[in-house]
């Protein structure tokens, strides 16, 4: 005769939700796993450039290199950190490594199969965008900074989704959920980039006095003209926003096919929408406070940490969010087993 309540001991349920330990481990691991990856950035710039040399060779196209340059059909293209495809790898790693409801065994097959995906499509990346640079600069630098952006965030979204749910066949329901958070993030960019400027204009706006309070000068100031430009003191710095709107795009895009079927999570949907706003706040005063500070080798740095932070944001929300309900919905459905199999009594 069993004991005791079967939704307490009903196998994957816990008082206290996985979802928050693995959110609180992706992050901050995530931010602080990025100091130690650092080192490893030229030798994955010289084999991000070895390569794709090879790849795009097989391809039949002129592939060529000079230090961090890499030339393809004579069109030059700085590999820099970002270009590695290491920020996405990290975090696909670590999203894979944290979700402690599969073995390790499958866990561990789970980041070997999850970085080859990645290895063998960022060269494909990079001469895609190689080959539009004669074609227009303004379209290889949308391609470049926002589109491939948006298609690698959802790429280590998809693939870790599929590792999770141990569901490696493509159904039409699969190839439906792509397809929609595909035309969202798009249509998504599109907008956020066609006001990208006020965007920009309003991010800096509300980042200057927290910037202000970080420098202790109530005199420095940030403004947005293409670049933010810092002041503080005799001191200037000018950096672009990093992972500006494609973190919008992908957020929205995974999370709208799942809120048009799960309504009561919405008003978290926004909350969190309205805290990676904060983020890039925040972002900004202390990209301006750091680079003031130590230069701009570390505030590009800095950048190199957040876009691994941004990066995870989505993928932590969605897992946050739905987990939950899914925890609940369980845990529902076995307490109403359990009352319907107890019989009544006087």
């Amino acid at each position: 005769m069993a004991t005791g309540n079967p939704a307490n001991s009903q196998k994957g349920y816990s008082l206290f939700p996985q979802e928050i330990g693995f959110v609180l481990l992706l992050v901050i691991v995530a931010a602080t796993s990025t100091k130690l990856i650092t080192p490893l950035l030229p030798a994955a710039q010289h084999f991000t450039i070895s390569f794709t040399k090879v790849v795009g060779s097989l391809l039949g196209i002129s592939m060529t290199s000079s230090e961090d340059i890499l030339y393809t059909n004579g069109f030059p293209l700085r590999i820099a950190g970002e270009c590695t495809a290491l920020n996405y790898i990290l975090i696909l790693t670590l999203a894979i490594l944290f979700y402690t409801r599969h073995s390790l065994i499958y866990r561990l097959s789970g980041i070997a199969v999850a970085t080859g995906i990645l290895l063998v499509v960022n060269p494909i990346r990079l001469i895609v965008i190689g080959l539009l640079g004669p074609v227009s600069l303004d379209l290889t630098h949308f391609v470049h900074e926002y589109v491939w952006s948006v298609i690698f965030a959802l790429l280590v979204f998809f693939i870790w989704k599929v590792w999770a749910d141990r569901r490696f066949k493509i159904t039409g329901d699969t190839i439906k959920s792509i397809a929609l958070a595909a035309v969202i993030c798009t249509f998504t960019l599109l907008v956020l980039y066609r006001f990208k400027d006020a965007y920009s204009q309003v991010l800096t706006i509300l980042a200057a006095p927290l910037y202000k309070l970080l420098s202790m000068d109530s005199h420095a100031s940030v403004v947005w003209d293409n670049l933010l430009f810092y002041r503080h003191g005799q001191d200037s710095l000018q950096v672009g926003i990093p992972m500006d709107i494609t973190s919008y795009s992908v957020y929205i895009g995974i999370m709208t096919p799942r809120l048009w079927h799960n309504r009561k999570a919405i008003p978290q949907a926004i909350v969190g929408l309205l805290v990676l706003l904060l983020m890039n706040v925040l972002l900004v005063a202390l990209l301006g406070a750091i680079g003031m500070s130590y230069g701009y080798d570390v505030s590009r740095s800095f950048i190199f940490i957040c876009s691994i932070i941004f990066l995870a944001f989505p993928l932590v929300m969605y897992w946050h969010i739905f987990s939950r309900k899914a925890i609940d919905t369980d845990k529902s459905a076995i307490e109403s087993q359990h009352s319907e199999s107890v019989p009544l009594t006087s």
